[in-house]
């Protein structure tokens, strides 16, 4: 009669053990999609300070080039085309920046995904060593 109450137990107990793993990796999972939604808001508000700021200083540089007669000089149009190149460079590199912090992101959920599905099957295996054990195998 004692081994019957022990294999309820042990079943029992890898049940709630295998459900707890699975509530855990779902609790993962949601954290990671947290914190890529913080880092893609940090990005936006990165590429949007990166088009304020290059918005200023073209305005300053026309601004500048009205005032000193020189608006439409060589001079005035490559610093503002530089500004543009600049800006572009600058946007570029955030969403670089961006996808390569999303593809760390998926690598490191599928490497817990697999460390999980590890454990699930060493706890498995645990448990048919256990049940085995008591010779119901």
């Amino acid at each position: 009669m004692s081994n019957i109450f022990e294999d309820v137990l042990l079943g029992g107990g890898l049940v709630g053990q295998l459900r707890q793993s699975r509530n855990a990796a779902k609790q993962q999972q949601k954290a990671a999609k947290m914190q890529q939604r913080i880092a893609d808001i940090k990005a936006r508000r990165a590429r949007a300070s990166q088009l304020q700021e290059a918005a200023i200083l073209r305005a300053r540089t026309e601004v500048s080039g009205e005032a000193s007669g020189t608006a439409s000089s060589s001079t005035t149009q490559g610093a503002v085309g530089s500004l543009q190149s600049q800006l572009a460079a600058n946007v570029s590199f955030l969403d670089t920046v961006q996808q390569t912090s999303r593809n760390i992101s998926g690598s490191l959920q599928k490497a817990a995904d697999f460390q999980e599905k590890a454990r699930l099957a060493g706890s498995i295996s645990k448990a048919g060593m256990q049940l085995k054990g008591t010779g119901l195998f």
